[in-house]
């Protein structure tokens, strides 16, 4: 067994070693101690009792393993007992009872010897909890943090927040970087944080709650935390510190659009807030407020055509007309349409050399033309190529 040194209100492990040269399935003691310095909290397996089942009651620990491991030959810690001093004092520890057994279930034969605990009756440093100050506005909310300096782990807290109800009031309560994977609660003005996974919190300084405090009345008020109970990660109550803060609430105005052209104008407000407008060509009532098209669009360009087709192109309309102009080796034929049809077409005969037998043929269209059509008199026509005509 080895020897362990702690002061009062401090926790450290015991190491309790086992040398044997056969494998051994089970054991079951108990510590005795000569003096009351301390109180066994938690009992630990290391590597050699990986997968063993230990409990202890009354200094009586039982070791065994439900799959059949062994602790095998060797020498080494088998398991820590974790030890809280309680009082300043040395104490000698011994093994009593020892029952080993191998795995056929046969008690073995074994020696002992004894270690001891060094319990220095030394003022134990307090955990200094402290919460800060904050503000916001009637009907808002606004944070506080509630801050740790520990020099030891923490298993968890509990405080109630003393806070004058009629100015704010505790909204919920948030876990920090510090106490991530905790569990927080609060309810009544009291906040609880503790972990279900025995996780504890590491010495160190800085927030680990962050409260959301609603702010009810216009005012100053006082934090304090009251009811402290702080708890090291076996439960064990631990000396504290406070240290408070403050919370003022403050009439923040009439939060509102201040735009008169808006169709939320408040023409009371103080503070500027978010807007809204009607849409373009109608008024804040949804109402058109200029001229519908005759498609029935409110503020539309459509128009009733000469066909009285709405949105038209006067495709009703026959082409009527058609005009010749000559000039020198050049014809240009254009048909001319009743009516605003938005679109002309035109032919033209142009570079015209008898010599050689050509002529070019020229279209100017103000639409996509499919096919066409016509006749030439007056040559003979013994061939046709190029062109867009061709390309397409």
């Amino acid at each position: 067994m080895g020897d362990l040194s702690i002061n009062v209100g401090e926790t450290d492990g015991l190491d309790l070693n086992m040398e044997n040269e056969d494998a051994v399935a089970g054991f079951q003691f108990s510590l005795t101690s000569s003096t009351d310095v301390g109180e066994i909290v938690d009992v630990i397996t290391t590597e050699r009792t990986e997968g063993f089942t230990v409990s202890w009651a009354n200094n009586i620990i039982v070791g065994f393993s439900l799959t059949g491991a062994v602790i095998e030959p060797g020498s080494g810690t088998f398991i820590v007992v974790e030890v809280l001093g309680t009082s300043g004092g040395t104490a000698e520890v011994c093994y009593d009872d020892v029952v080993l057994s191998n795995p056929d279930g046969v008690a073995m034969p074994n020696q002992t010897s004894c270690g001891s605990v060094a319990v220095t009756d030394e003022p134990v440093e307090s955990v200094l909890m402290s919460v800060g100050s904050g503000s916001a506005d009637v009907g808002d909310t606004g944070n506080v943090d509630v801050s740790m300096d520990n020099s030891s782990d923490v298993g968890g807290f509990q405080f109630y927040l003393n806070i004058d109800p009629a100015i704010a009031s505790i909204e919920s309560a948030e876990t920090t970087d510090r106490t991530e994977g905790f569990n927080v609660s609060t309810a009544n003005g009291i906040v609880l944080l503790f972990s279900l996974t025995g996780d504890a919190i590491v010495p160190g300084t800085g927030p680990v709650v962050s409260l959301a405090l609603s702010g009810d009345a216009e005012g100053d008020a006082s934090l304090s935390l009251e009811n402290l109970v702080v708890s090291d990660p076996y439960g064990n109550p631990m000396p504290t510190e406070t240290s408070s803060g403050s919370f003022t609430v403050e009439d923040g105005g009439v939060v509102g659009c201040m735009d008169d052209t808006a169709c939320n104008y408040n023409p009371e407000a103080t503070v500027e807030g978010e807007c809204s407008y009607a849409e373009a060509n109608y008024d804040c009532d949804g109402n058109c407020i200029v001229e519908v098209d005759c498609a029935g669009e409110c503020g539309g360009s459509a128009e009733v055509d000469e066909c009285g087709v709405c949105g038209g192109n006067n495709d009703c309309i026959s082409w009527t007309e058609l005009n010749a102009i000559g000039g020198e080796n050049q014809i240009t034929l254009t048909w001319d349409g009743m009516g605003d049809r938005g679109r002309d077409f035109s032919l033209s005969l142009e570079n015209v050399n008898a010599d050689a037998g050509t002529l070019d043929i020229n279209m100017t269209n103000s639409e996509p033309v499919a096919g066409f059509q016509f006749n030439l008199t007056g040559v003979t026509v013994t061939g046709a190529s190029g062109g867009s005509a061709e390309a397409n």
